[in-house]
């Protein structure tokens, strides 16, 4: 299945925020903001604190 972070930026640019301050907030390097522009990077989201495993 493909990913297209194309919606994720165009969200950036109507939020006016840099691809630093994404970075910065979702604690990833700026290694992967590239990645996500070249949609050549899947990755899965891990909630911290969300819940504890038994």
């Amino acid at each position: 299945m493909a990913v297209c972070y194309n919606r994720l930026f165009k969200l950036l640019i109507d939020k006016k925020m840099t691809n630093v301050e994404l970075a910065e907030r979702a604690g990833f390097s700026a290694n992967i903001i590239t990645r996500l522009k070249r949609n050549n990077y899947n990755f899965r989201i891990y909630f911290r604190g969300q819940g504890k495993r038994e």
